[in-house]
C-alpha cells in the first residue's frame, strides 16, 4: 500500500507526478481525493480520468495480462500535478512474493501472443520472477532516460536469486 502526495507546483507543465508506466503487479487498487490528476493513453492521447471520492479505480497489471492470456490489458498511465491544489491517492497492490516465477510477457512475446490467440495457438511466455521483473522495468527506464541500453545487463545472472551480488570466492577465500 502506498499514500501518494503532489503538492502544487508553480509550472506543472514542467514536471509529472508520477511518469508513464505501466503496473508490473496482478492489481493495483487506487483511490483518489478531490482533485483529478490520473490520465491513460488510449489511442495516443492522454485523457484525464474524472475523480469520484466515493469510488475506486481499478487497474490490470502485467501479471494479471499475462495469467488472463491478455484478455485484460494493461494501460499506460501517469499522475499529474496542477499549481493550485496539492492532490492524494492511496493505491493498493496485489502482489506475488518477490521470488516467485509469474509468467511475464516481453515486447516480442506480447506480438507472438495475439498471433496465437488469433490461431488458436497455445500462448508463448516467459518464467520471471516479480523482483527481476521489476528490476527490468527501472532499467527500461533507466536506459531512455540516459539514451543508452541497459537492458541486457545483469539481473538474476551472477545474483543469488534476491537481486543481491553472489560473493566471488577470493584467492584468501581458497586457503
Amino acid at each position: 500500500m502506498r499514500l501518494n502526495y503532489y503538492p502544487p507546483c508553480q509550472k506543472p507543465e514542467l514536471t509529472l507526478g508520477t511518469e508513464h508506466h505501466y503496473d508490473p503487479t496482478s492489481l493495483t487498487i487506487l483511490h483518489q481525493d478531490f482533485v483529478s490528476g490520473l490520465q491513460v493513453l488510449v489511442d495516443n492521447e492522454w485523457y484525464s480520468i474524472h475523480q469520484n471520492f466515493n469510488a475506486f479505480v481499478v487497474n490490470i497489471g502485467n501479471t494479471f495480462m499475462v495469467v488472463s492470456n491478455r484478455r485484460y490489458k494493461i494501460c499506460l498511465h501517469r499522475a499529474m500535478v496542477n499549481n493550485k491544489t496539492p492532490r492524494k491517492s492511496l493505491s493498493f497492490f496485489l502482489c506475488q512474493e518477490k521470488d516467485k516465477v509469474h509468467h511475464r510477457a516481453d515486447t516480442n512475446t506480447l506480438q507472438a501472443l495475439s498471433i496465437t490467440l488469433r490461431n488458436n495457438l497455445p500462448p508463448v511466455i516467459i518464467e520471471e520472477t516479480y523482483d527481476n521483473d521489476r528490476i527490468k522495468i527501472k532499467k527500461a527506464k533507466f536506459s531512455n532516460a540516459m539514451g543508452k541500453d541497459f537492458s541486457k545487463s545483469r539481473t538474476s545472472e551472477g545474483t543469488d536469486g534476491k537481486g543481491r551480488g553472489k560473493k566471488r570466492e577470493s584467492e584468501q577465500d581458497k586457503i
